[in-house]
């Protein structure tokens, strides 16, 4: 029977210590869970589900046995019918997260004689935006009915995407400006701004995402044993309606990045 799992092998880039730790995250995650009807269950013989569904791993292992937390793994959205990957409680309040992962992008596109790579964290963050929207959640923020938390989190292991790329997408992507005078042809000094592209500016429920996380895996030492570190930081949507307090986003951080 094939398994994506064949993968890991070294000819594949795994090397013995990486091999290591990325069964270790798999095998915690099913120590915990032992409903064979989980997601990752399901994606075992799926090449293109199953490096999507470790992404997801990665998160829920962070979660998982942590009681107080009161993890659950793809609950329903609130006025939606299609689930989430992962839910928690933080501070009597829910945060739901959807978790996407990026790979390397070979499109290359060129603008005015320079070569650019497009932005794929924007599309994953709109993707996962669409999958969480709904008028009614939008509504029931904006009255101050639903407290909740919903974030996107993105897997950039294997991406060239970073945290600039994310900040473009919730601030708008960066750009210089600056006027001429026609008559002296003289210039105003340049200066940086943001385009009106991001989320906010092209998506009327915007508000709804509390923020995206972002991390990448690194093979570090911990008690004497290699294991995968998720590195990365949570960016605050600037047009969300329920932002987390600095305590909130405090402990989310140190859970996650742990």
């Amino acid at each position: 029977i094939y398994t994506p799992l064949l993968g890991l092998t070294e000819k594949n880039g795994f090397k013995d210590d990486l091999k290591k730790a990325y069964l270790w995250e798999l095998n915690e995650y099913f120590k915990k869970i032992s409903d064979n009807s989980t997601p990752l269950v399901k994606a075992l013989g799926d090449e293109n589900r199953f490096w999507e569904r470790v992404s997801e791993v990665f998160l829920f292992n962070r979660f998982l046995g942590e009681e107080s937390f009161k993890p659950i793994i793809e609950p329903k959205i609130p006025y939606r019918n299609n689930p989430t990957d992962l839910s928690i409680k933080l501070a009597n309040k829910k945060v739901y997260f959807e978790v996407k992962k990026l790979w390397s992008n070979r499109n290359l596109i060129l603008d005015n004689g320079a070569v650019g790579i497009k932005n794929k964290a924007k599309g994953s963050i709109y993707t996962a935006y669409n999958q969480i929207q709904s008028e009614k959640l939008y509504n029931n923020m904006k009255n101050g009915t639903c407290k909740d938390f919903f974030f996107i989190v993105l897997d950039l292991s294997n991406s060239i995407a970073d945290e600039y790329d994310v900040l473009d997408a919730l601030y708008g992507s960066l750009g210089y400006q600056w006027f001429m005078n026609k008559d002296t042809g003289e210039t105003t000094e340049p200066q940086l701004i943001r385009h009106p592209d991001s989320l906010g500016h092209k998506k009327e429920r915007a508000g709804i995402l509390s923020g995206v996380i972002f991390f990448k895996t690194e093979l570090e030492t911990d008690a004497g044993k290699l294991k995968l570190k998720l590195r990365g930081d949570i960016i605050i949507n600037p047009k969300a309606i329920n932002v987390p307090s600095e305590d909130e986003i405090k402990k989310l951080k140190e859970i996650i990045f742990k």
